[in-house]
């Protein structure tokens, strides 16, 4: 006689399923065969989803703030699937306070972090006996913006940071019971967000005093578009979930797990780039000016630098923050071995006759030409990046004379950036501006040779 064994069905418990995120995790889930168990904040939530579930997602009112209500639903749960536990929580639900840090009411921050830490702790500490007896999973959504705030973001950089440091110290206090705890830091997404935070940024403009309005007024609505671009253009809702689910059952667990390729090209350059970069980078991300050294050194002392860059392309980002930097280290700051080792590929080609192929040739010119030059500088008045390429128009200013007037070499330089945003290849145009004799004694009489038709 052959005896039938029937496989446990797996269960999972989803804050935030009601709508956006949430909802396509807990159809996804329950497709799998996923007992599924999640929070709603209205009636009609409810209703749509076990709809379109075909009954197979069961969602409770429950505001996760409120421990009462957690620990209520929680033992709802539990008590449904019984000795066989929990085998997933995914902690999605959070709330995002866009705004000028001064103009924000402390109540409105507090709120934030009761709904992003404390509730998503709550639910997290009520599940914990369910957890341990099917040695089960969490899943922590975070957001790449623990890892980079952003300006006007603060209080949801914030708290995501605060969870994420919790969610550390979880893996190492729940390791011994065999639960693992995966964070998720999503990158943007199409997930019914959009309108939402289209709303609260709408609502924060219009709430500002006339005072405000003039000290943060241009810089807020700079920041509110590039938000409502970036999310939306970002992870369709249905491809973000497919891909939590992914890390919530992959073996062995991720640490760490970015939903987005651009949630993992922000948290590489989180870990590659200064601070001083990363400066640079969040101000720019939201369309904001930057004072920081890197880029101001180009421009404080010469027009303003025009930049033609897609937000979204973190890779342009930083290939053009890149470039940026190599043209400060090796001309203005005139440190050129620094300069081949940090932003130069050993495979550097170098389009140009005067200069041979490799790193070694390029840093050796550039600090002979300015090894006596104090006053050798830069300018860059426009630089585009889309992808692995980088446009520059340039102005190198005193690098053949010490004249305060002088005009200089004007140029258009052109880079091939690599994997890891160091320059691979270059190609250039160059024009002398005003007396060559002046500007460039060495340059001038190779031109006619080396850039017969303007290009190198």
């Amino acid at each position: 006689m052959t005896r039938v064994t029937k496989q446990k069905q797996r269960s999972a418990a989803i804050t935030g399923a009601g709508g956006g995120l949430g909802r396509d995790i807990a159809l996804g889930l329950a497709a799998k065969g996923y007992r599924v168990f999640g929070t709603a904040m209205a009636g009609v939530e409810i209703t749509d989803l076990r709809q379109a579930s075909g009954g197979k997602v069961a969602l409770s009112i429950c505001d996760i703030t409120d421990e009462k209500s957690v620990h209520n639903w929680a033992r709802g749960v539990t008590d449904t699937i019984g000795a066989a536990g929990l085998d997933l929580l995914i902690s999605n639900a959070g709330i995002l306070t866009p705004g000028p840090i001064e103009i924000l009411p402390l109540a409105a921050i507090r709120r934030e972090f009761e709904v992003n830490v404390f509730g998503a702790m709550s639910v997290m500490n009520a599940f914990l006996p369910a957890l341990r007896k099917a040695r089960g999973r969490i899943v922590q959504i975070s957001t790449w913006t623990a890892s980079l705030p952003l300006p006007f973001n603060g209080p949801s950089g914030a708290s995501k940071a605060a969870m994420e440091a919790f969610a550390t110290v979880y893996r190492a206090e729940l390791k011994q019971f065999g639960i693992d705890v995966v964070v998720a830091p999503a990158g943007n997404m199409k997930t019914g967000g959009p309108e939402k935070t289209a709303a609260a940024l709408a609502r924060v403009a219009a709430g500002m005093t006339p005072e405000q309005r003039a000290l943060y007024g241009q810089h807020f609505e700079s920041f509110a578009a590039a938000l409502n671009g970036m999310q939306n253009s970002g992870l369709d809702s249905a491809s973000a979930a497919r891909r939590v689910i992914e890390f919530a059952e992959q073996m062995p667990a991720p640490i760490r797990a970015p939903v987005g390729q651009d949630s993992e090209e922000i948290l590489k350059l989180v870990r590659e780039k200064s601070d001083a970069e990363l400066d640079v980078l969040r101000l720019q991300l939201v369309g904001l000016d930057s004072n920081n050294t890197t880029i101001n050194n180009l421009t404080k002392t010469d027009s303003a630098m025009i930049e033609t860059i897609d937000i979204n392309d973190s890779r342009a980002i930083r290939n053009k923050n890149n470039v940026l930097g190599f043209y400060d280290l090796v001309i203005n700051q005139k440190k050129s071995e620094e300069f081949v080792g940090k932003f130069i590929s050993p495979a550097y080609i170098q389009h140009n006759p005067l200069i041979a192929n490799g790193p070694d040739a390029l840093g050796k010119f550039f600090g002979q030409i300015t090894k006596e030059r104090a006053r050798a500088r830069v300018v860059v008045h426009k630089i585009i990046a889309v992808g692995d390429y980088v446009w520059a128009h340039v102005n190198f200013l005193n690098l053949f004379n010490d004249d305060p007037q002088d005009t200089g070499i004007a140029g258009v330089d052109i880079y091939k950036m690599d994997a890891d945003g160091r320059a691979i290849e270059h190609w250039d145009t160059l024009q002398v501006v005003g007396d060559p004799k002046n500007s460039a004694p060495w340059f001038a009489p190779n031109v006619p040779r080396s850039n017969p038709s303007g290009m190198f």
